[in-house]
């Protein structure tokens, strides 16, 4: 490993320790209605009346909420420890995870048939891509799931000779425990241990099994602590999703729709159209590649399932520079090649900076700010607005022990039900408080009121301030 390399990397772990840091909040509701919650309900602060549907109906793998809950009851075994300290104790987790994976898999290029200015052009873009640190600090099931397939994957063409049976159970247990995340990555898993079926004989097919076999078993009794029966949540995802029509009724689209949907937002740039047609591109040139055999599948399936989300595909990412590396040196732009190149380096350096740097949810702030200020004690919210602490479901994971919400119909109307003394929340900053609440003081808001004046575009309003006030009440203070 050279030293730029070297290098790449150590710049590749900064970034993902930023995105941890900064990147609050979940960017699809699943990551946290269908893990935190289940661990806040572990610990008892959600009820089980507060859970999704997909609890009663026994369909989610515990393993990802299971890993958390144990973390959470180590810090709770030296104390109070709020949701808020949780959560970004989980993103550097995942975050460190997700960076090791990148690792492990441009130590892999050896064995995956790349020439030296692919390999160049690949390690940077593995490295340097700039949505991996972002989606890394996600604490979903894709991106576990996606991590782990991708550490499974490297060390399953590792060329080192000694401890092979060692890489290989290591390898069987990162695939098996994949899937354990999430399901769909069996897609990925099956063709690929499919097509390379020569390295199943001998010592390596043994560790492989062994690794696979206590993923299972980890698997398996992760569902039955969660649950409390034993049950085979991969049947129930199956069944309730795909035989009885669950997943279909979020939405269908037909079989081209990942090529239609990739111009929204969510799919960050890479997952777009374009980043598509790079891997089919590159399936079609080389289709007994390793990446074609473990991503062409994975894809090919999910564009036969009606519903279709962009973060479905999310565990593609850090195989998509390798695809442009290769159809790069086939692109024939002339002497304009390396100006293109230098501009895709300087506008991917860019979003890489602002992904890393940015929350990924602004409410998530403001949640965070209440977690960690009145995590064991006691809060009764105030408000004209909906409850800042919930979203399509009611959010317990960040609210402290004791919190209660009071919704005002009017300014007017903090004088018949607010206290003398009371914490009050609005949704954008308030110019005259004052007149409207009594005599507030802004305690917190989630993003700087100066930075609101500068609405280029409308981004303010889109945005939003989240804002905390303490205030007096009227009456209290004319005495």
């Amino acid at each position: 490993m050279g030293r730029t390399t070297r290098i790449l990397i150590l710049i590749s772990f900064l970034f993902h320790v930023l995105a941890a840091l900064k990147s609050t909040g979940y960017f699809q509701y699943d990551e946290h209605f269908q893990v935190l919650e289940w661990v806040s309900w572990k610990l008892g602060w959600t009820p089980t009346s507060a859970l999704a549907w997909e609890f009663p109906a026994q369909i989610r793998p515990w393993f990802l909420p299971a890993l958390f809950t144990a973390i959470a009851k180590g810090f709770l075994f030296f104390g109070p420890v709020s949701g808020a300290d949780l959560a970004l104790t989980y993103r550097v987790l995942l975050s460190l995870l997700g960076w090791a994976s990148l690792v492990c898999f441009v130590r892999s290029f050896d064995s995956l048939q790349l020439g030296a200015r692919e390999r160049r052009l690949a390690t940077w873009g593995v490295l340097l891509l700039f949505c991996l640190p972002f989606l890394h600090a996600r604490t979903s099931s894709e991106n576990l799931g996606g991590s782990l397939f991708l550490m499974g994957f490297s060390l399953w063409f590792w060329k080192e000779r000694r401890h092979l049976f060692w890489i290989s159970l290591s390898a069987g247990l990162a695939l098996g425990l994949s899937f354990e995340s999430r399901f769909q990555m069996a897609l990925a898993i099956v063709p690929l241990l499919a097509g390379t079926w020569r390295k199943l004989r001998g010592i390596q097919g043994k560790g492989l099994f062994i690794g696979l076999l206590l993923a299972f078993g980890i698997g398996r009794l992760c569902d039955y602590w969660g649950y409390g029966a034993w049950t085979f949540t991969p049947w129930n995802y199956f069944y309730q999703n795909l035989v009885e029509g669950k997943a279909s009724s979020f939405g269908v689209l037909p079989v081209w729709g990942y090529f239609l949907i990739g111009f929204q937002k969510d799919a960050l740039g890479p997952f777009g159209t374009l980043g598509l047609l790079v891997m089919v591109f590159f399936w079609i040139r080389h289709p007994r590649h390793p990446v074609t055999l473990a991503t062409a599948p994975f894809f090919l399936v999910h564009c036969l399932i009606g519903h279709k989300e962009m973060r479905f595909l999310y565990p593609l990412a850090p195989f998509l520079p390798l695809a442009f590396a290769d159809g790069w040196g086939k692109l024939g732009l002339g002497n304009w090649k390396s100006q293109v190149a230098k501009g895709l380096l300087g506008l991917n350096g860019i979003l890489l900076i602002y992904f890393s740097s940015i929350p990924c949810k602004n409410p998530s702030v403001f949640q965070e700010y209440v977690s960690r200020r009145f995590g064991q004690g006691s809060l009764t919210l105030y408000a004209t607005s909906p409850d800042p602490m919930k979203d399509v479901l009611d959010i317990y994971f960040y609210r402290p022990k004791d919190y209660r919400y009071v919704m005002m119909d009017s300014a007017e109307s903090s004088r018949r039900q607010a206290p003398e003394d009371y914490f009050l929340f609005r949704p954008r900053p308030d110019l005259a408080m004052e007149s409207h609440f009594g005599k507030c003081k802004l305690e917190f808001e989630t993003v700087p009121s100066w930075l609101m004046r500068y609405n280029f575009n409308g981004w303010a309003d889109r945005v939003g301030n989240w804002s905390l006030y303490r205030c007096q009440r009227l009456d209290h203070k004319s005495r």
